[in-house]
């Protein structure tokens, strides 16, 4: 079992300011982000998807080819919303990615990354 700390609806709120791409839907906090290609929104799938086996804190997803959704919230802590589930929305958002570049697909507009792929590949 993971360690981590539930949130309050108050920490939640500012968590969620600091990541425009997410919002709550109980209990969940979730995103959609709609990527180039089907290779890159697989690619990014599948980084996200190391990281939550590292951090043993997994999400659900939805792929439609270029279209990925994630939702989190805590299994062990009764389905709340954790300092977990924070730390990973914030590493699947655009500032905190490292993979292909992201665009919300509900508003649109490509975002800057803070970082260009690791495996080198182009834009």
């Amino acid at each position: 079992m993971a360690h981590y700390r539930i949130l309050s609806d108050e920490e939640i709120k500012a968590a969620l300011a600091d990541l425009p791409d997410w919002s709550v839907k109980a209990p969940n906090i979730e995103a959609t982000f709609a990527l180039k290609t089907f290779r890159d929104a697989i690619a990014f799938i599948v980084e996200i998807a190391i990281e939550a086996e590292v951090m043993n804190h997994h999400p659900e997803f939805h792929n439609s080819y270029n279209i990925v959704s994630f939702s989190f919230c805590t299994h062990d802590a009764g389905m709340k919303i954790t300092d977990l589930d924070r730390f990973m929305a914030a590493f699947n958002s655009p500032s905190g990615h490292s993979g292909p570049p992201l665009r919300s697909a509900e508003k649109g507009g490509r975002r800057p990354l803070a970082r260009g792929w690791r495996n080198g590949a182009a834009r």
